[in-house]
């Protein structure tokens, strides 16, 4: 390789930190992105009763590819809503998060399943509607 080339190739080279801000503003945005669809969430699933599954399906994969971490996930959940806390009250928290739970379950397994709930210290009641008798997609995790 000449010396021309050589310099070439550096200049080639990515830039690592320039990278790295790039792919933190692209955590932060998707992190916005998720909570405005959170935010739009219960108006969502009266045109598309399955909405909160599908989105308990796309925050597992992010999760699984360690885009945002399964603890910001469930406070994003958890606080999601028009009015913070309403998705817990509606019931599309414990959806949203049991269908998580569930595709990490047969995605990667028990084992990973349990070291992503003991890593995030979530409980997972608290994602269940106050006075609920209903059975929920969460339950069968609590």
């Amino acid at each position: 390789m000449t010396e021309r080339e050589r310099e070439r190739s550096v200049d080639k080279a990515p830039d690592w930190s320039y990278e790295s801000s790039r792919w933190n503003d692209k955590s932060r945005s998707a992190y916005q992105r998720f909570k405005y669809v959170l935010t739009t969430l219960d108006d969502a699933v009266n045109d598309a009763p399955r909405a909160a599954e599908f989105l308990g399906r796309i925050f597992a994969i992010i999760i699984m590819e360690n885009v945002i971490s399964f603890s910001e996930v469930g406070r994003l959940i958890y606080e999601g809503g028009e009015e913070k806390g309403c998705l817990v009250e509606m019931g599309l928290a414990a959806e949203v998060l049991g269908s998580i739970l569930e595709t990490i379950k047969s995605e990667m397994g028990d084992s990973v399943l349990t070291r992503i709930l003991s890593s995030s210290n979530l409980l997972l009641e608290n994602f269940r509607p106050p006075g609920s008798n209903k059975s929920w997609r969460l339950d069968k995790f609590t």
